[in-house]
């Protein structure tokens, strides 16, 4: 089947990095057998994610990220849910075509042209690594806590969690429902598990975005040991989103280019 994403995944095994994507309710490793400049990747190892993952919706996103701090990598999925989205009360677009039911009749939109069905559901899963570099275990995980409850960014979830603040530990950037971008900070006592409440990010002289479906990835762009962000949106356009400045508890971002 289609890999929905796919990520770089240090084997411990001096600069060479192997391949881990995810499809068919599966990760795949990749292992790259060749060299760090001239690779070339060998079978690849199946991880099966854990059913209740696999019953949640389809993975969007991968990130790799010690989560809990116990020195050994873990990975952060971005996992979506149109479970309550789609009108009608069959599977996916109700019991016929598309936008209609078994009658025929347009269901997507209201007699106003509003959407009738209900909302998309974004959550940030992690996925702990109970074994090592080299032969990592993924047998169980759980979503990241906000306020006791699993966070729902209410659209396709592109988690990206890395230390922003230079207080040592990773926080989570993701996008919202509402156009913007917004930063948790994470728990001192539980790392990403639990995260303290969003606060949104400034893009420039704007909060809000009007990228579709972005997907975000940090890199030091400028190489100056600061994070920026590389956005790439349904449309496929490329935007990088350079670090500007430094805030008390949020980093900020100069406007998209």
């Amino acid at each position: 089947g289609p890999a929905t994403c796919v990520t770089a995944w240090p084997n411990g095994y001096g600069s060479r990095f192997d391949i881990i994507s995810a499809y068919d309710g599966c990760l795949w490793k990749y292992p790259n057998i060749g060299a760090h400049d001239s690779p070339w990747f060998g079978d690849p190892v199946r991880y099966p994610l854990p059913t209740e993952i696999q019953n949640l919706g389809q993975v969007t996103k991968l990130c790799i990220v010690d989560v809990d701090y116990d020195g050994v990598l873990d990975i952060l999925l971005g996992v979506v849910s149109y479970k309550d989205y789609f009108p009608g009360k069959g599977d996916g677009w109700g019991a016929c075509g598309v936008g209609e039911d078994a009658a025929g009749t347009n269901i997507a939109f209201d007699e106003k042209g509003e959407w009738s069905g209900g909302e998309i559901h974004g959550h940030s899963i992690w996925l702990k690594n109970f074994g090592t570099l080299q032969h990592p275990d993924f047998a169980s995980g759980g979503p990241l806590i906000q306020d006791g409850a699993p966070i729902d960014h209410h659209c396709i979830p592109s988690p990206v969690s890395i230390e922003w603040n230079h207080d040592g530990i990773p926080d989570l950037i993701s996008a919202e429902s509402n156009g913007q971008l917004a930063q948790r900070l994470s728990s001192l006592e539980f790392g990403l598990r639990q995260l303290e409440p969003a606060s949104n990010i400034s893009l420039g002289d704007s909060a809000e975005f009007d990228w579709t479906d972005p997907v975000f990835a940090a890199i030091d762009i400028e190489r100056l040991h600061r994070n920026d962000l590389v956005v790439g949106t349904r449309e496929g356009d490329v935007y990088t989103v350079l670090t500007s400045g430094e805030l008390d508890e949020a980093t900020m971002f100069s406007a998209p280019a």
